[in-house]
This record gives C-alpha cells, sequence and structure tokens, in this order.
C-alpha cells in the first residue's frame, strides 16, 4: 500500500522537473503567453539547438531547486516541500496480493532533495529521458485498507508512516509533432505524447500503519512486521500495475498541457 503512494508521488517529483523544463520558456498570465524577456531570472532558457542542450537543462533544473521549495505560483507550480497528494486510491485484485485502500491528504517530504542522475533530450526523435535519485522520501496520510497480502488478511483504517531510502526513478517520453490551427486560426506545429515509460527501484522501505484489525495491537504489530519484512515481495507485485498505471496518468497531463502551447514556444530554436 505505501509503497504505491510513495511510487505515485515519485511520478509526480518526476514529471514536476519534466514539465518546469517546458514550462521555463513562457509564463501564462491571464490566458497570455509573454515573451521570453519577461521570464523571471532564475528561470534559463535552453534552446533546442544548443549543442550542450542536456547539460543546459541540467544547471536549469538544479538553479530551480530553491523556488521549487515553496512552489511557482506563475508557473502554476505547487509546493514540493511538502508534496501534497489530496486523494490516492488503488485497487489490485491479480496474484497474491489483494487489496482495496484509499489514502486522503497524503504529505510527502523530501522530494526536493532530488539528485539528477541522468538527462537526455532528443529532438531528431522526439524522446525525453530522466533518471532522478531520491536520498529519502517521508509519507504520512489517513489510510483505509482490505483484502490479502501474500497469505495474510489485511484490514484497517488510521493513520499511516512510511520511510523509503535510495529511491532511484526513471522516466522516457516520447512523442511526435502534428500541425493544427491555433486559438488564432494560423497553423503551427504541436507536439502530443504517444507513449510514456516508468520505472522504479527502491533501496529500502519502512512502513507502520496505525489501527490495523480495529485497533488490536497483536494483529496490528504482526502485519506490520510482516509488511516490512516482506516490502520487496510486494513492491515487485504491485510494481508492473502501478508503473502502467502511472505512465497512463502522465500521458494525460502532459496532453493537456502540450495542446495549448506550439512546439516553438515550448522548444524554441
Amino acid at each position: 500500500m505505501a509503497h504505491t503512494i510513495q511510487k505515485i508521488v515519485i511520478t509526480i517529483s518526476v514529471w514536476y522537473i519534466i514539465v518546469l523544463k517546458i514550462r521555463r520558456h513562457n509564463i501564462i498570465i491571464k490566458g497570455f503567453v509573454e515573451t521570453t524577456q519577461n521570464l523571471p531570472s532564475y528561470l534559463n532558457i535552453c534552446k533546442r539547438s544548443e549543442p550542450n542542450i542536456d547539460d543546459c537543462v541540467w544547471k536549469s533544473i538544479d538553479k530551480l531547486r530553491p523556488y521549487l521549495i515553496s512552489g511557482i505560483p506563475t508557473l502554476n507550480i505547487p509546493p514540493m516541500e511538502p508534496l501534497l497528494v489530496p486523494l490516492v486510491k488503488v485497487d489490485q485484485s491479480v496474484g497474491p496480493i489483494y487489496v482495496k485502500s484509499q489514502y486522503n491528504d497524503v504529505k510527502i517530504m523530501g522530494t526536493s532533495k532530488f539528485v539528477v542522475e541522468d538527462l537526455k533530450m532528443n529532438f531528431d526523435d522526439n524522446s525525453f529521458s530522466l533518471q532522478i535519485y531520491f536520498p529519502t522520501l517521508n509519507i504520512t496520510s489517513d489510510y483505509s485498507i482490505t483484502g490479502k497480502i501474500l497469505i495474510m488478511p489485511i484490514i484497517g483504517k488510521g493513520a499511516l508512516n512510511a520511510n523509503f531510502t535510495d529511491v532511484v526513478v526513471t522516466s522516457v517520453l516520447s512523442g511526435e509533432r502534428f500541425k493544427k490551427n491555433n486559438t488564432n486560426g494560423i497553423e503551427e506545429e504541436y507536439f502530443r505524447v504517444t507513449d510514456v515509460k516508468v520505472h522504479f527501484k527502491i533501496g529500502g522501505s519502512n512502513t507502520h500503519l496505525d489501527n490495523l484489525f480495529n485497533g488490536d495491537p497483536r494483529l496490528g504489530n504482526s502485519m506490520n512486521k510482516f509488511l516490512n519484512d516482506n516490502w520487496h515481495i510486494i513492491a515487485y507485485e504491485i510494481k508492473p500495475i502501478l508503473e502502467e498505471a502511472i505512465s497512463e496518468m502522465i500521458k494525460e497531463l502532459c496532453d493537456d498541457f502540450f495542446n495549448n502551447y506550439s512546439y516553438d514556444v515550448l522548444f524554441p530554436k
């Protein structure tokens, strides 16, 4: 369960950075796109014709780090520290893990401490890849869960506290360019996402669920120990479904964004 929240959190954090890279080229105010000379000084412009575009984007991301902590309202970017997720639902009914769970008021600490390990911008085949390392992530939320994990039944409703270490996430976005008329009726080239791949690797995990089995301390302690002793197995079973679901979610979000701005606005020459 907690791994479910963590993976969604990582994915949100990764695409914060991708969207920031895109949005550094323009500011949206009252529905109009301002020219780049009006951009804040802390935003670097990386043109796609630059020979060292990857290094430029890398430095731009690092320069933005202090502003990500409190958010950037002019770019419609909420705070990363803490990162707030109102609601997460999970319905897993295949294999040895069968659970239905819901997480409310999810709060994540540590997302702003990311380290960019690898970044590649390929404008020839319209693909972008990003690998990020998170030293630690702490997640708290209200939860409710019912079902079975491996051979153990589980039911509970209360508070969740989870810690994850040495988290590595790799995301690859592929797309294509196409032409359409903008809001002024002028034909321009746009970008749409055709595929998103997300992969996770977790170094360590420790999770605690309060009030399992209606507050029975013996059963609750046993289940928490079972979850922490077997977190690798649980993560392995849930991981493919989560990666697919999150990839679809990212694609929808990216399509909504790319549909509003021409390719040359997002990626100037």
